[in-house]
């Protein structure tokens, strides 16, 4: 009876060091992760932690529910919305103008008031917050009021959204 309970006070006392998640554990107790490779957990390992040290940008939600950021286009300030539903970044065209983007080819654009004439471009450096990416596609809308950072620039970043806040970071291998 005494080596029953021993036996059994010892599976108790280990118990907390049995690992709960579905990675494969090798010789010494190696995490090998989930698929058994111990290369790709590495791998998995450094880019969590590149992830974690890369600088974020943290907007908050506007009363109109928008999340707004500062940037620049070719060094000409401006504002930007967040805007996933936008194809790519699109520019008032009096801003683009402004900042020497010019139109390259007659486009029509549809939008959430209707289909309008636009025209392409690229914008050579575009900055927000401590981003900068080069030689983008563009939109340039007459009458636009507002500028929008378009999925062709938000698909290299990983964003979260909680509780009024929106954190922005590069992916990794992002351009």
């Amino acid at each position: 009876m005494k080596k029953l309970l021993s036996t059994l006070i010892l599976l108790s006392a280990t118990a907390g060091f049995v690992q709960s998640d579905d990675s494969i554990y090798g010789p010494g107790g190696v995490n090998l992760g989930p698929d058994g490779n111990p290369y790709r957990q590495q791998q998995r390992q450094d880019a969590v932690a590149e992830e974690e040290s890369e600088s974020a940008l943290i907007l908050r939600q506007q009363s109109n529910g928008h999340y707004f950021v500062d940037g620049s286009i070719n060094g000409s300030p401006l504002v930007f919305v967040i805007d996933t539903g936008a194809s790519v970044v699109t520019l008032p065209r009096e801003v683009a103008l402004g900042a020497g983007i010019y139109c390259e080819n007659d486009t029509t654009v549809e939008t959430a008031n209707g289909t309008v004439q636009a025209c392409t471009g690229t914008i050579p450096k575009l900055k927000f917050g401590d981003f900068t990416l080069t030689d983008l596609r563009c939109i340039l809308v007459p009458k636009l009021k507002q500028a929008l950072l378009g999925s062709n620039v938000l698909k290299d970043f990983k964003l979260l959204q909680n509780n009024g806040e929106m954190r922005i970071t590069k992916k990794i291998n992002a351009r």
